[in-house]
């Protein structure tokens, strides 16, 4: 048997999505776990999974820096081909997000890349330029026209891509530290031992530490970033300061209105198959950019806020 390495659940909670590393991609009945269908299957192990309920349509990306959508409106184990097929990462595809309010699909990678991609025909919109490492997962702060993007640097940067002149201009970048840990204890005597057993004290708790973010999360009543290090650590962060000092600039994102049936099975009239994007078009990392990290997203206008307020840390486990 193949091994599960994605999986996906719908926003109704009746339908269970499976990739696997050999590319296989299922759909399971939550209740019951009977097989429903089949997808076309990928070249390679799927990576991610993401669904949006909107348009019906499952996204899947895979090892070779690829990223498909695909049709979940026909009915039977029949396999769906894919629908659009986006490439524009030199490495793995480590997470995809997508929002259907502001058409964009976004995909990390191992690269250090984060790319956007439009969703009606999967154009290259932009490319998130100022990660260190291997961006680790993707979270559109809808209904803020905001993405979250972590790494395993430790980097979490927020960035403004709605319509307009700002979009890939980044917002805000903090470094995540995680929960402090005890100090190793001394070498005790046995009377110190002793007496540490029968009055024990609190260890004393070293600084906290950068730690690499393998796993974020949108709350979005609450206006909550909750994330997960490498080291075990939780932590949740309100961003509601932030989107505050960003005024104008960070105004909720309008609902976009839902396809009919007719107008999806108009549009899935033929597979897109995209050209993978120049290497010119894609955008570089931070470590292979000749300019500092912020120089390219600072003072593109004077009326951008001076000062943007950081995610405030609540709690860490």
């Amino acid at each position: 048997p193949s091994e599960v390495t994605a999986v996906s659940l719908e926003p109704n909670q009746r339908k269970l999505y499976l990739g696997d590393d050999v590319g296989h991609l299922l759909c399971i009945n939550y209740s019951t776990g009977g097989l429903i269908k089949n997808f076309e299957k990928n070249k390679g192990e799927v990576c991610s999974l993401a669904y949006c309920d909107e348009d019906k349509c499952l996204l899947s990306a895979t090892w070779d820096g690829k990223v498909f959508v695909h049709d979940d409106t026909e009915k039977g184990l029949a396999d769906p081909e894919h629908l659009r097929l986006m490439k524009g990462h030199d490495k793995d595809v480590t997470c995809i997000a997508v929002c259907w309010n502001l058409q964009l699909i976004a995909s990390s990678g191992a690269d250090g890349r984060v790319q956007l991609w439009g969703w009606e025909f999967g154009k290259h919109e932009g490319s998130l330029v100022g990660h260190h490492d291997e961006v680790s997962a993707v979270k559109f702060l809808e209904p803020w026209p905001l993405l979250l993007s972590v790494d395993t640097s430790g980097n979490m940067c927020v960035w403004s891509v709605g319509p307009g002149l700002h979009r890939t201009r980044l917002a805000k970048r903090i470094q995540h530290i995680s929960l402090p840990i005890p100090k190793p204890l001394p070498e005790l005597s046995d009377l110190e031992a002793a007496e540490q057993l029968a009055h024990p004290r609190a260890p004393e708790m070293g600084p906290g530490m950068v730690a690499g973010v393998i796993a974020a999360e949108h709350d979005r009543e609450s206006n909550w970033i909750i994330v997960g290090d490498e080291l075990g650590g939780i932590a949740v962060y309100s961003i509601v300061d932030m989107v505050t000092s960003l005024g104008s600039y960070c105004t909720p994102v309008g609902t976009h209105r839902k396809p009919s049936a007719e107008e999806m099975k108009q549009r899935r009239h033929g597979k897109q198959v995209l050209p993978p994007v120049p290497n010119e078009q894609l955008g570089g990392t931070l470590l292979d950019a000749k300019r500092p990290f912020t120089e390219e997203h600072v003072n593109r206008d004077s009326l951008w806020p001076a000062q943007i307020a950081d995610p405030k840390v609540l709690k860490r486990w």
